[in-house]
């Protein structure tokens, strides 16, 4: 069973676009920038909420969390920030945060978005979604759903939520 998530995963990985370097293009405002970054661990899971923080927010709570030895492991969930925005991420702050690309599965990264803006392709921002998935993670948007975790982390409930495959990031070159 191990073996055939391994192939199943590796053929995912080969799948998406070739990663080109990227940023925050222009970045999100300061109230976005204010937003709670929160460092849960539970046993063996780590648990990592961005709420809207862009990348300049982000890189000073990494710091920290570094200088507190809580960046140990990569998070067991991500909830990505701000929607998935392209205006919240870039390549150099994922890889920090969710590890370099590689063929293990390391968790899950969540994108709380309305059911209406996951109808568009744009949200979440491909580049951004791709970007988790390059690393292991199963990227999968809320659409309207709510995610809860009980006990002791290690179980979630509310609606199934449908993964992303890797997408076309071509959408993310417009100005």
């Amino acid at each position: 069973m191990r073996e055939a998530a391994e192939r199943f995963l590796a053929a995912a990985l080969a799948r998406f676009p070739l990663e080109l370097d990227f940023d925050d293009v222009g970045g999100t405002g300061p109230r976005n920038n204010t937003s709670a970054i929160i460092d849960l661990r539970l046993g063996e899971n780590r648990f990592l909420f961005t709420g809207d923080a862009g990348v300049p927010a982000r890189e000073r709570a990494l710091d920290y969390l570094d200088s507190r030895g809580r960046t140990d492991v990569y998070p067991s969930l991500v909830q990505v920030p701000h929607h998935g925005s392209r205006h919240n991420g870039s390549r150099a702050l994922i890889e920090r945060m969710a590890g370099p690309r590689g063929d293990d599965q390391r968790g899950h990264a969540y994108i709380s978005i309305s059911k209406e803006a996951a109808a568009d392709p744009r949200y979440p921002s491909p580049r951004i979604a791709n970007a988790f998935g390059r690393r292991g993670y199963v990227v999968a948007p809320t659409a309207g759903q709510g995610i809860f975790y009980i006990g002791d982390g290690s179980t979630r409930t509310g609606g199934p939520l449908n993964t992303l495959p890797p997408l076309d990031e071509s959408i993310d070159d417009r100005p």
